[in-house]
């Protein structure tokens, strides 16, 4: 079976390099399938109170004097995306290409408590999509 789509070696994306500088890219390079992933030509994305609140510098994300840093730069924001499948890892299995499919946000570490309990939506070091470099989102032609 092939899961290979063509994706260029670079797309459209915006990218966040710090808490003030944002830009748009037209050559970012694209995300590269690993054996686990699945690759999303992305058809829209929301915007969300939390990429607003990023956007205006919380602490919450860039921390501060008692807070972590919790955003990873550079990173491509929209963590409520929605497209069809364009590439499939070996590994990966009831998926087509072709097939529109959207992601869940939360993004588990597989070791905490609730993890092991099933509760992923209660992972205390969770990370999401679009607000780290290792999980960046859906503002971009690819995820």
């Amino acid at each position: 079976m092939n899961n290979q789509g063509k994706i260029p070696k670079t797309m459209k994306a915006l990218v966040v390099y710090d808490k003030n500088h944002c830009c748009f890219e037209s050559a970012y390079p694209s995300p590269v399938c690993g054996p686990n992933d699945i690759i999303i030509k992305t058809e829209a994305c929301g915007i969300c109170a939390g990429d607003v609140k990023c956007r205006n510098g919380a602490p919450s994300y860039w921390g501060s004097e008692q807070e972590e840093t919790w955003v990873k730069t550079p990173f491509i924001p929209g963590h409520e995306f929605f497209g069809r499948i364009v590439e499939i890892g070996e590994n990966v299995e009831g998926y087509q290409l072709g097939e529109r499919v959207t992601a869940e946000q939360i993004v588990p570490c597989n070791e905490c408590r609730f993890c092991k309990n099933g509760q992923y939506w209660m992972c205390q070091p969770h990370h999401i999509f679009g607000f780290q470099s290792s999980n960046n989102g859906g503002m971009a032609e690819y995820v």
